[in-house]
């Protein structure tokens, strides 16, 4: 007996997907994104475009962030990095607001390698900057923390 895996991975998604849309929290949605992105099974644009635009239809919140800065991260790695700079400076702005620290370095990282790419050489380098210097923040801020525990 031949079993083809794309196939049954299609026969599942079939069973899955209605379930998974009925629940809809950003939590299973994350989860069931990965299935449709390319990441964990074949690239289907459809269900992932009706999944992301839910995704970020919920409140803000760092998990949210995440996901935009995955979708901006698709959009560099096909090489459109003008919508891939549109999804980072949005998930740039709701990270600050969040102030989520960590997870702002990181985009900055990825947005100033973008504008590396998109031949932006001086916005590549003050951004790239501006993350070196809140990753000095984060170690600074880090090591305060330390003192006051000890």
């Amino acid at each position: 007996m031949n079993i083809d895996p794309e196939s049954t991975f299609k026969d599942l998604l079939k069973i899955v997907e209605p379930m998974q849309w009925k629940e809809g929290n950003i939590i299973g949605d994350s989860w069931f994104i990965q299935f449709v992105n390319g990441h964990k099974g074949t690239f289907n644009a459809s269900l992932y475009d009706k999944y992301i635009n839910r995704i970020f239809s919920y409140p803000l919140t760092a998990k949210r962030i995440e996901k935009k800065y995955d979708h901006a991260i698709i959009f560099k790695s096909s090489g459109d990095f003008d919508k891939s700079i549109i999804f980072l400076q949005e998930s740039l702005l709701e990270a600050k607001q969040l102030d989520e620290k960590q997870l702002i370095v990181k985009i900055l990282a990825n947005l100033g390698t973008v504008y590396m790419y998109n031949t932006q050489e001086d916005q590549a380098l003050r951004t790239l900057l501006d993350g070196l210097n809140w990753a000095e923040y984060i170690d600074d801020d880090h090591h305060q923390q330390s003192k006051a525990c000890a």
